[in-house]
């Protein structure tokens, strides 16, 4: 049997930002000048509602685009939201039916969690919010040996702390059953690189610890040899086919745990996911990483990037963008959804 499987982070579904006023105000909602003071919020509300329902719009096109059996979904405020966007957009515009949905409340202060939608039934679902840093100790991982001095790791009163839960939003544990064979999932969404990448090295370093430590006694304890982590993982392992120092992900991609199948496109300038503008830099955030016995039983496979929603400042974005995309914004995400299809 095959099956498709995507991540995708849609990007503050259903989660209004204030909208902008003062001296940027014209320049982002192409107003003429003389709008009075008193009118500036209405009208920015409706132009955020506009906004954002082409946005939404734009995300169900691209998960149409990509086909799936399985959506792992990060940046969803939560499951109303996550449904309400199903029904309203995604069958709407011809996507497909994903009647199977889940997602658990998790660590974040903002509410956005990690969630799934699927075509196929879900077997089983476990949060892992709950995991702390001291099952990582009992398991033999130190941040020293990853490139941290022991006085910076004493000395911070959160990562020093085994107490400390190991994931800033969740590791949602997802079983489904695929012609007789368990499937696992462990679907992501990492610390943010803010206010910089070295600045939360350790909560990412933590996380993939964390993710490599639930491979190991969730699916290898129990002798299963198929499992996916896919997600935001926000950091990157190298930069156009050079290898990128100072990353948080070497536990997990460094266990012989995982493969990324980005590994095999032929151009490096292919394997990137986001396109951060302030740096003018393209880079893979997201993943898609197989088991090795997934990886063995389909060797061929490769990642699909669906890149029509990207605004179009993105200038390497080489297929047709959808209509309607915007130079900054309307966009799908600012990330791009990435689907593989293996064979079970």
């Amino acid at each position: 049997m095959r099956v498709r499987i995507m991540t995708f982070n849609v990007e503050n579904l259903f989660r209004r930002l204030p909208a902008s006023h003062g001296p940027a105000f014209a320049d982002r909602f192409g107003l003429s000048e003389g709008t009075r003071p008193s009118e500036e919020s209405l009208i920015a509300e409706a132009a955020a509602l506009m906004q954002e329902d082409e946005e939404r719009g734009l995300a169900a096109q691209a998960i149409r685009a990509g086909r799936p059996d399985v959506v792992l979904l990060q940046e969803v405020a939560g499951p109303q939201a996550m449904s309400l966007f199903h029904d309203r957009y995604l069958t709407r515009l011809g996507g497909p039916e994903l009647r199977h949905r889940a997602m658990l409340e998790g660590n974040d202060s903002r509410g956005i969690c990690v969630g799934v939608m699927s075509r196929l039934p879900l077997d089983a679902i476990t949060s892992h919010r709950h995991l702390a840093l001291g099952d990582l100790f009992d398991d033999g991982f130190r941040f020293e040996d990853h490139g941290i001095k022991h006085r910076s790791v004493v000395h911070d009163r959160l990562y020093s702390d085994p107490t400390t839960a190991v994931f800033c939003r969740d590791c949602l544990e997802v079983r489904l059953e695929i012609a007789g064979e368990p499937l696992l999932l462990f679907a992501v969404h990492f610390k943010a690189a803010l206010p910089s990448r070295a600045h939360t090295l350790m909560a990412r370093l933590a996380e993939s610890a964390g993710v490599a430590h639930l491979i190991r006694t969730r699916a290898q304890a129990r002798g299963h040899e198929r499992w996916i982590v896919g997600g935001d993982l926000n950091d990157y392992h190298q930069v156009e086919g050079s290898a990128a120092e100072g990353h948080g992900l070497a536990p997990l991609l460094d266990s012989g745990l995982v493969h990324d199948p980005m590994e095999r496109l032929s151009s490096p300038k292919d394997r990137w996911t986001h396109y951060d503008p302030g740096e003018d830099r393209y880079r893979q955030l997201d993943y898609l990483l197989l088991s090795p016995r997934l990886a063995a039983d389909n060797p061929d496979a490769k990642p699909e990037v669906v890149r029509s929603g990207q605004p179009w400042r993105a200038e390497r974005v080489a297929d047709a963008r959808f209509p309607r995309v915007g130079w900054d914004r309307p966009k799908a995400s600012d990330h791009c959804p990435m689907v593989i299809e293996l064979r079970i």
